[in-house]
């Protein structure tokens, strides 16, 4: 809550690393689980979020995460749309297999 009283909203990354490709890593449920390290917080602090794609790692996306304040979600999907349209990312194809 402090945090909030100074800003708006927040950033962080959705995972610590780009997506697995399909299927790579359903024999490790545990590189799975530290995949959502990002998120846990947000959900147990009770605030919104939004994740939107800012990128591609070796051809496979990354995710931006927004947050902010309980009930402020009007203003994250209003903002994640604002940058998806600034940004190229739906319009690019990556150079790498998923």
């Amino acid at each position: 809550e402090r945090a909030f009283e100074r800003f708006d909203v927040m950033v962080t990354p959705t995972s610590p690393c780009a997506a697995f490709r399909i299927g790579e890593k359903m024999d490790d449920p545990m590189a799975m689980k530290l995949a959502d390290v990002c998120t846990v917080p947000i959900n147990m602090a009770g605030t919104c979020a939004v994740s939107i794609p800012c990128g591609f790692q070796n051809g496979l996306p990354i995710g931006l995460q927004v947050y902010a304040r309980r009930h402020e979600d009007a203003l994250l999907l209003d903002l994640a749309q604002i940058m998806e349209r600034a940004r190229p990312w739906p319009k690019v194809v990556p150079n790498a297999p998923i």
